[in-house]
């Protein structure tokens, strides 16, 4: 065993797979702080920064009538943006980390290999939240 792989296999044990309520409080960390009241860049609303479509997309699925205008609520947004995360996650063979970046950067992206470095870096964040047991820094 090599010094590296020494220091290395430790973190690979010891890292179990993340629960689904434990990836969804680490996406609130990394996407809004966990405000409910932020705006992307590119016009995510919530908590989640759920995007338009998937707003809509993912209220029709659930069968609630909720306007974008209450995407800022925070029980709503959570909804939402829950049910979305765990239909990337069906769609992503149960691949949690093909299912954040989908939800970061597009499912398209994800199943063509096309995936931009800031969604990488956006994984690579939540991970280190999950590693540290939802410590942000």
């Amino acid at each position: 065993m090599t010094f590296l792989s020494a220091l290395i296999l430790p973190l690979v044990l010891t890292f179990n797979e993340p629960s689904f309520n434990d990836l969804i409080k680490a996406m609130a960390q990394i996407e809004s702080n966990n405000r409910h009241w932020v705006t992307g860049r590119n016009g995510e609303r919530g908590i989640l920064q759920v995007s338009k479509i998937a707003w809509r997309e993912t209220t029709r699925r659930l069968g609630v009538k909720w306007r974008w205008a209450e995407a800022f609520d925070r029980k709503k947004n959570l909804r939402v943006g829950r049910a979305y995360f765990k239909w990337l996650l069906e769609q992503c063979q149960g691949s949690w980390e093909h299912a954040i970046l989908a939800y970061n950067c597009g499912l398209s992206r994800v199943k063509n290999n096309r995936i931009p470095k800031k969604a990488r870096r956006h994984l690579a964040k939540i991970k280190r939240i999950l590693m540290k047991g939802g410590d942000k820094k």
